[in-house]
């Protein structure tokens, strides 16, 4: 790699990034109740935390248009439906946060690690990735956290509102970074893929939207080393790992030596 190459590093939120506070769940479902009221339509019992893991790995869009499609919402409504979802769920963020409520997100030290040894290069930039909207991220955050994906005065990545896929949102935030940062441009290796810009997420789907997007791919699918040598030990993994080796890596440490040299922190 040329070492004036620039490095764009895209992190999932929810599972990667953090331990989730159960409370999300809460959050939502006062979402979906201040859209139903402000859309005037009628409630229903749904298993909403079915919908929800039958949905992991996509967006809070891809939520909405399933909602919208169980409660059966007239095409002039849906808009309205969507924003007051967005709304209602950042509102609840708020008001938790002004009662002194709100439980928050527990950050993974070994992000934290790899995210402070990129922020002291300025070869590397941070962006989200997120199934979340913008504007619940902005309140969820931490304020040590918050700064480290920050550019031009602004939160940096993709967002759950502006795409119904991750895939969607990665090639969405890889525009953005071209845009954004001076100098900044992808670089494909023999296989197509871009190896100046790497995807980091703890889910199958993200592992998969990750390929797909033909980015450099961190799958965390445990903090377990025991359960991430299980995964890695299952054939089609063993299968993508001879055929990708540079493309991928499967880990349960972001701080490891091996991490640090697959994003180029170390010579290889």
């Amino acid at each position: 790699m040329d070492k004036h190459t620039q490095f764009l590093v895209l992190i999932d939120h929810d599972g990667t990034l953090c331990q989730t506070s159960p409370t999300a769940y809460d959050s939502l479902r006062y979402a979906l109740d201040h859209a139903l009221r402000v859309t005037k339509l009628t409630p229903k019992f749904i298993q909403l935390d079915a919908i929800i893991s039958q949905l992991t790995g996509t967006t809070e869009k891809r939520l909405i248009e399933e909602l919208i499609s169980l409660y059966q919402v007239e095409k002039s409504k849906q808009k309205l439906f969507e924003e007051a979802f967005y709304k209602g769920r950042t509102n609840w963020y708020k008001t938790m946060k002004s009662h002194n409520e709100f439980v928050f997100d527990t950050y993974y030290p070994d992000m934290e690690q790899l995210i402070e040894a990129m922020a002291k290069k300025s070869s590397y930039h941070l962006g989200l990735v997120t199934g979340n909207p913008s504007s619940v991220i902005e309140e969820r955050l931490s304020p040590h956290i918050k700064k480290r994906f920050i550019s031009n005065k602004k939160l940096f990545g993709s967002f759950g509102e502006e795409s119904d896929s991750r895939k969607g949102l990665i090639k969405l935030a890889i525009d953005k970074a071209k845009s954004l940062f001076e100098g900044f441009s992808i670089v494909k290796d023999a296989n197509g893929f871009i190896s100046n810009v790497f995807y980091i997420g703890d889910s199958k789907h993200d592992f998969i939207a990750g390929l797909k997007a033909k980015v450099k791919t961190i799958y965390i699918p445990s903090r377990s080393l025991q359960h991430v040598k299980s995964i890695k030990s299952e054939e089609y993994i063993s299968l993508l790992e001879e055929v990708l080796e540079h493309e991928m890596l499967i880990t349960n440490d972001c701080a490891s030596e091996e991490t640090f040299k697959f994003v180029n922190l170390r010579e290889n």
